[in-house]
């Protein structure tokens, strides 16, 4: 019996002789200079249907993206309409390819995890594809995997400095989380000859200032809390990696108005004691001030920029007010959801279910929760963070109050910073944005401008308010508006500023208004006396107001 190998041989040496006898033919009928012809059309026409070999270089950018199957280099999947990346994977192939980042890769994709991965041996020219650029620009989460030749290579560098820069462009929402695979932090830093000896050779191939730029790019990665692989196993690794990329794209940012003034030098104060790097402590940081002030903006923009160091995030808005409507116990489920706790393993019937199942269940995890406009009713607080050891080594307890006086933080660090009123040129800023939507006053109202900031005193909801009210204003009546305002605060500020007042027992409330009509800028000793007549405790009473108004 003819194998089918024998018979496609024995059909491919047929067609050969017959190719021959053709050829002999042609060669003793036809002239010679027609039947080379006639040959060299042939071997044209026979090399044009050939399909050409493919070198790397040639060949079209291909990167995959999961959800998907096998991790090859001819992986295709495409995502739902409209849906962006929620992970990008910078690593170098030879490095980690078939080992590390193969297991890390499938670990996210069974996660339902959107992966862009990109492969470096498939690049065209010498420009980074524009899908590249598009998928860094839609992912939220980067994940550097810094190898021992990863910074060999130019379109890792060149992935990395786009990463970098699409994060601080994004105000917190982005987050590069870096993998330390056979490396250490000092190599990502520059502080070794690892990546320097790797850049020098970068020098004589491109210019100073694209240099430049990687350098700054890995000492900027090198600065973020980062995983080092180090002995754990690549599956130990990737399911706890894995475990918390999906925390964090469930953490969702909280909203921080366009027109913000940043206050970079406010978040880095608050930043430096809340004290990340002190990890063998549980930290409370209480935010006290005036309302209005911008103590919620402050908690937020920080929550943003920190929620990614953390296992879980949670970030409770008007706790007063929502403890008020809803009851504490909802608060306690709320803040048990949002840092990873199963709806159906949570059982809380009364405020003491609450205490016991935040206690036992968050005292592992590190976790930043932010409790904010805390003021009246003190013991919510002890409903919600009592204790140190309700929450893992390392947490985070940020609580926003208009009162100076902190409550008890049974077993934790406490520490206190005052929200301090913005400065004139923050204040011009944010108070132009407001009125004009530009950067600064136009030249004829510069002298308005300046007049509505000094009046609110630096306080942002003012500088908001009243901005917003002149801007859908006629000018003709801006004077008579400024005028109004100095006499009398925008109802929307007399609102905010009034939950303080609200808030006071009657007593105190009887003695502010004391203050307010009777005693501004008199010594204190005759109004001592006089409320002590009616029975008042005016010591205690006007401590109180100096704590919370």
């Amino acid at each position: 019996m003819t194998s089918p190998d024998a018979g496609g041989r024995g059909g491919k040496l047929e067609l050969l002789a017959c190719i021959a006898l053709v050829i002999v033919l042609l060669k003793f009928f036809l002239a010679d200079w027609l039947f080379y012809l006639l040959l060299l059309l042939g071997v044209i026409k026979l090399f044009k249907e050939r399909p050409a070999p493919e070198l790397p270089g040639d060949r079209k950018p291909n990167p995959t993206h999961g959800p998907a199957g096998a991790m090859s280099e001819s992986d295709q999947v495409s995502l739902p309409p409209g849906c962006k990346y929620e992970v990008f994977l910078s690593f170098r192939g030879p490095d980690t390819r078939q080992g590390f980042t193969d297991v890390l890769y499938h670990y996210l994709v069974d996660a339902g995890i959107y992966v862009f991965r990109d492969n470096e041996d498939i690049r065209k020219g010498e420009y980074i594809g524009d899908e590249i650029l598009r998928a860094i620009g839609e992912s939220r989460i980067f994940v550097p995997i810094f190898s021992r030749t990863y910074a060999r290579s130019k379109w890792r560098l060149i992935e990395l400095a786009k990463m970098v820069e699409s994060k601080e462009k994004s105000s917190g929402s982005k987050k590069i989380l870096p993998i330390f695979y056979d490396v250490i932090v000092d190599d990502v830093k520059l502080k070794t000859k690892l990546y320097t000896g790797a850049l020098l050779i970068h020098r004589k191939k491109f210019s100073t200032d694209i240099v430049h730029q990687w350098e700054k790019a890995l000492r900027d990665a090198g600065k973020i809390k980062g995983w080092e692989l180090k002995d754990k196993g690549y599956a130990e690794f990737a399911k706890e990696f894995v475990r918390m990329v999906s925390a964090e794209l469930k953490v969702k940012q909280k909203y921080v108005t366009e027109s913000l003034v940043e206050r970079i030098d406010q978040q880095d104060a608050l930043i430096s004691l809340l004290d990340l790097e002190s990890s063998h402590d549980v930290r409370l940081v209480w935010i006290h001030g005036m309302g209005g002030i911008g103590k919620t903006t402050l908690a937020k923009a920080v929550f943003n920029r920190l929620c990614n160091h953390f296992d879980g995030c949670s970030f409770l808005l008007d706790v007063q007010e929502t403890t008020e409507r809803k009851g504490i116990e909802h608060l306690q489920r709320q803040v048990l959801q949002d840092l990873g706790v199963k709806a159906a393993d949570i059982t809380i019937t009364d405020e003491d279910d609450g205490i016991q199942e935040i206690s036992k269940k968050l005292q592992k995890r590190k976790v930043l929760v932010v409790l904010d406009d805390v003021h009246g009713h003190r013991e919510h607080i002890g409903k919600l963070a009592r204790e140190a050891s309700w929450f893992g080594v390392g947490s985070r307890i940020i609580i926003t109050s208009r009162s100076r006086k902190v409550p008890a933080f049974e077993g934790g660090t406490v520490k206190i910073f005052e929200a301090k009123p913005m400065e004139f040129k923050e204040s011009l800023l944010l108070f132009s944005r407001h009125a004009f939507g530009k950067e600064s006053p136009p030249h004829d109202a510069l002298d308005l401008s300046e007049e509505a900031v000094r009046i609110t005193a630096g306080l942002p909801l003012a500088l908001e308010i009243i901005g917003s009210n002149l801007r859908t204003s006629d000018h003709g009546c801006w004077n008579q508006t400024i005028g109004t305002l100095q006499k009398i605060p925008a109802k929307k500020v007399q609102d905010r500023l009034k939950i303080c007042y609200d808030a006071l027992d009657w007593e105190v409330k009887m003695i502010f208004l004391d203050i307010a009509c009777f005693f501004i800028n008199e010594k204190k000793t005759k109004a001592i006396y006089m409320w002590q007549a009616c029975d008042f405790e005016p010591e205690l009473a006007v401590q109180e107001l100096v704590e919370n108004c």
